[in-house]
């Protein structure tokens, strides 16, 4: 019995120790130090994305970064494309104009990398094409944060589900774009 108790026993402290001495996890600071600075880099993106400014998109780019497109009402598996694909589109007049909105931002930070998710919507012409989620990765570079991809995805059913709430605030503001265009 005493030979059981102490088999049964000693792993204890053993045990012990390798939970004292296991790395902590790692959070990200919740209160995100440089969320406005995080979310202006995304709201100049889709100003410049709605002016069709292809240099000013690549100048919030860092070099490679990738969009990732998901569209799960199509069943549709995930494409990647080049950054550098959409800026070449938009300078050859290629790629459409709208406005892309978000609202209730979530913005997580550590160590230089910062994460942005929120729910958009995209309209054209007045008329709203879909919504989905949109997820910015972005990384410090000096002082200035460059988005290294976004993924985002199409559905446009969704809209209804994903429509801003009471009080909202939603980003960006185009006010300005809109009073230069008129």
């Amino acid at each position: 019995m005493k030979f059981e108790l102490l088999v049964a026993c000693a792993p204890a402290p053993l045990l012990l120790w390798a939970c004292a001495s296991a790395p902590r996890q790692m959070a990200a600071h919740p209160e995100a130090p440089h969320r406005g600075e995080i979310l202006d880099t995304v709201d100049a993106f889709f100003l410049a994305l709605a002016s069709s400014d292809a240099d000013a998109i690549a100048a919030l780019h860092s070099p490679g970064a990738v969009n990732v497109i998901a569209e799960p009402e199509k069943g549709a598996s995930i494409r990647y494309r080049p950054v550098s694909e959409m800026i070449g589109r938009i300078k050859n007049g290629a790629f459409p104009k709208f406005h892309e909105r978000y609202w209730d931002p979530a913005v997580l930070e550590r160590g230089g990398l910062a994460v942005v998710w929120a729910p958009y919507s995209i309209d054209q012409d007045g008329a709203r094409l879909h919504c989905g989620a949109d997820i910015f990765n972005l990384s410090k570079h000096g002082e200035t944060w460059k988005i290294d991809s976004l993924s985002f995805t199409i559905e446009p059913s969704a809209c209804g589900e994903i429509n801003p709430g009471e009080g909202a605030i939603i980003r960006p503001d185009f006010s300005a774009l809109d009073a230069k265009e008129n």
